[in-house]
């Protein structure tokens, strides 16, 4: 930290911690074991936010709702309920902004499949994300975040919303959402 603001000094910086890939599939949280299960980096994430005074936090997908223990094993409906139960009580004691992007393992299983409007609901509603400044496409899947006082805007998006469905790429809706936004804030 005593380095960062040595860097920072009196200038205005926007500080946004992130995980990504966390791929936990162990789908209760075990406070036994230490940090071994990914899923538990969360806490640190918390940490630094308070540590930086960032302005929010971000998790950029891979959380790993698609399988149980290893990548060959589909996750049940209960396994993945589970696992969506605990990322959920991972983040509940944040007390700063946090955006969700969704990653191609936050889907769910060919039999359990979560839509981009249900990750959206899980990640990105307005309880939990903490800030009246978040503005969503239509599912919560995409959006920005203003920083308040700092005239900066956190965009986000989800890069596995594609009509052909590989799980890769940025829907139509999406770019022009993203094409719309910077140009109502030009002089």
């Amino acid at each position: 930290c005593q380095r960062y603001l040595a860097w920072k000094g009196n200038d205005t910086a926007v500080v946004v911690p992130f995980v990504t890939d966390v791929h936990s599939f162990t789908a209760e949280i075990d406070e036994t074991d230490g940090f071994a299960d990914s899923k538990r980096h969360i806490r640190i994430l918390r940490r630094a936010g308070e540590v930086f005074g960032a302005d929010a936090t971000a998790d950029l997908g891979d959380i790993g709702l698609d399988c149980m223990g290893v990548y060959t094993e589909p996750s049940s409906a209960e396994h993945q309920a589970t696992r969506i139960a605990s990322q959920q009580a991972l983040y509940a004691d944040f007390t700063r902004p946090h955006l969700a992007v969704v990653g191609n393992h936050d889907h769910g299983a060919a039999t359990n499949k979560i839509t981009n409007a249900q990750f959206g609901d899980f990640f990105n509603n307005p309880g939990f994300v903490r800030s009246k400044d978040l503005v969503t496409g239509p599912n919560r899947d995409y959006g920005y975040y203003d920083v308040p006082g700092k005239n900066a805007r956190l965009f986000f998006l989800n890069t596995t919303d594609t009509v052909a469905g590989n799980g890769y790429g940025i829907s139509d809706a999406q770019v022009e959402f993203l094409r719309m936004h910077p140009a109502e804030l030009r002089d």
